[in-house]
């Protein structure tokens, strides 16, 4: 009884397994869905562009839907990203020296006097401060504070509310770094070398030597400080210890702030390379060469990175590979960073003739292109196969349709070409590319494809002329070439397309061959017609003169006609 119930357990047991494996066997086998890609997809056009006064200071930064821009002329400005509008411009009374910075709901600019101004998202002037010092370094701060550094080494940190300065901290040199905010401590980079450390009441806490200058662009992750030196240096600092953790040799000044992908660290620098490192020992995992000096910040997508230099050009590379994933040519030089705003990647440029910028809303190119295997115009009868190309698509299907072409005249000296009712789908979509036409009737067509995918749709058409077919005329002899005189010849001729042709024969004799100027000249005696049109189709013929023979047929019917010429030698009998 005992073994009985184990068997009934072991087989239950067994079942259970069966169905599990089968089930995992059904999940493995079942097609992955490939998800619809994200991010920036090349190729990429222009869309659409916005103009602005002045020259734009470097940067592009966004606070949701809005845009925000500062120029040399002294402008700040203010612009809706749907509706590619600008919503307002505050004129600074002097140029400007810096890109916006934006805090919670508060614009920042600092002008060429050294004058900090502080807006809200509104354009209107809140405060403006005059620091005694040139301001050096880019703005900074957090948590209601605004912090610059000067040329004669001082740190201001300012009330982001009032403008009041709350307190500054003097050091040897001139700062040019941007300063920024770790576990309560201000950190920044100075000419005499040292990343300095100070408190919210600006106390020194800790510096720390980096073995040259400091270069314009901290950037902070995590507990790890990034940073460039003015020998060329890229190096992280771990806050923490306060420990140089690594360092590598750039070949230039890094004037871009690098940006971060998890365990990749991006570094610009100003010999035209970027760096793609490793955060946590500095290994170089890959660098590219880029077309210009880059002064712009950098943008990551997705899995891509987007470059902007001195140029014309905005390239893209695949993060994990270093592989170009594409190119967009603008129309002249790109004068800021790439700014990812989806759908659009937003980019501005400058027309120094008319010391406007343009601010280019960017998008993939979605089209489909159609092409031919054979060139019109065709006859009917050929097959031809026309295929699609989508561009910007993901997975899509594609639908062919024809429709004809009638000619109509309105008007006495205006015509033009409409369609003769509506198209006719003659391959519903699908994944398929391809579609094969063979023509029966004469006329003009409208071939359409239209590809679409879950998000995207496109058409592209394509005109193409069927003519009638050309009709072949095929003459057959009886006898072969050479034949002697007095033996009787039979010519048989046929047409193709011709509706109820005729035929006419004619015949004409080489009378001799001479030269002139090196070049053979032929004379021939007067064609003779030996068959006047007819139905009949073959001549009979008993030649008796020998000599190099011209026979001319010619079919004709109601609105074409076609003729060939077949040569034929007659000799002389054997004695």
């Amino acid at each position: 009884m005992l073994s009985y119930i184990v068997r009934i357990s072991m087989k239950k047991s067994c079942l259970c397994i069966l169905i599990i494996l089968i089930w995992i066997s059904c999940s493995l086998s079942k097609p992955k869905v490939i998800p619809y890609p994200s991010g920036i997809m090349f190729p990429l056009k222009t869309d659409s562009k916005l103009i602005y006064a002045g020259t734009i200071i470097n940067s592009l930064k966004k606070e949701e839907n809005r845009i925000f821009l500062s120029t040399k002329q002294g402008s700040l400005y203010c612009i809706d990203g749907m509706e590619k509008e600008i919503l307002w411009e505050f004129k600074a009374p002097e140029a400007l020296a810096s890109a916006p910075y934006l805090d919670a709901d508060l614009v920042f600019v600092i002008s060429e006097n050294h004058t900090l101004y502080s807006l809200n998202h509104r354009g209107h002037l809140l405060w403006q401060k005059h620091i005694p010092e040139p301001i050096t370094s880019p703005i900074g701060g957090t948590q209601g504070q605004i912090i610059v550094g000067t040329e004669k080494g001082t740190v201001f940190c300012l009330s982001a509310e009032s403008g009041e300065i709350k307190w500054s901290f003097r050091t040897p040199k001139s700062i040019r770094s941007n300063p920024v905010v770790w576990n309560d401590q201000v950190i920044f980079g100075c000419d005499d070398h040292h990343i300095y450390s100070i408190d919210s009441r600006g106390t020194l806490i800790w510096k720390k030597d980096a073995g040259e200058k400091v270069g314009p662009n901290l950037f902070l992750s995590q507990d790890f400080l990034y940073f460039g030196t003015a020998d060329h240096q890229v190096q992280c600092l771990e806050l923490k210890r306060k420990k140089l953790k690594w360092s590598v040799d750039s070949g230039g000044l890094s004037f871009v702030p690098p940006v971060v992908k998890g365990k990749k660290i991006f570094f610009l620098c100003g010999n035209a390379v970027l760096f793609c490192l490793n955060r946590k020992n500095g290994t170089v995992l890959w660098w590219k060469q880029v077309p210009s000096r880059p002064y712009f910040r950098m943008e990551i997508i997705e899995h891509k990175i987007l470059v902007s230099s001195l140029s014309a050009k905005l390239v893209c590379f695949d993060i994990d590979s270093g592989k170009q994933e594409g190119v967009f040519h603008a129309s002249r030089e790109i004068r800021s960073n790439p700014l990812w705003f989806p759908p659009y990647l937003l980019v501005a440029l400058y027309d120094g003739n008319s010391q406007t910028g343009e601010l280019v809303f960017i998008k993939k190119e979605v089209k489909v292109n159609l092409s031919a295997s054979k060139k019109p115009p065709q006859t009917v009868s050929e097959d031809i196969t026309f295929k699609a190309k989508a561009i910007g698509f993901h997975l899509p299907e594609y639908e062919f349709s024809l429709s004809r072409m009638t000619l109509n005249s309105p008007l006495r000296y205006h015509v033009y070409w409409d369609t003769k009712g509506e198209a006719t789908v003659v391959q519903p979509a699908s994944e398929e590319n391809t579609w094969s036409w063979i023509p029966s009737e004469p006329g003009i067509y409208l071939i359409e494809v239209q590809a679409e995918d879950e998000k995207e749709k496109a058409s592209s058409l394509f005109p193409y002329i069927i003519n009638r077919e050309k009709p072949k005329l095929l003459v057959d002899a009886s006898l072969p070439s050479p034949q002697e005189t007095g033996t009787e010849i039979v010519f048989k001729a046929s047409v193709s397309v011709l509706k109820d042709p005729e035929f006419e024969f004619r015949l004409i004799r080489l009378k001799h061959i001479s030269y002139r100027a090196g070049h053979p000249w032929l004379t021939f005696e007067e064609e003779k017609i030996v068959q006047e049109s007819s139905e009949e189709s073959f001549w009979s013929w008993s030649p008796d003169r020998k000599g190099i023979y011209f026979l001319r047929i010619i079919a004709s019917g109601p609105r074409d006609s076609v003729e060939k010429v077949n040569y034929f030698i007659i000799k002389k009998p054997k004695q």
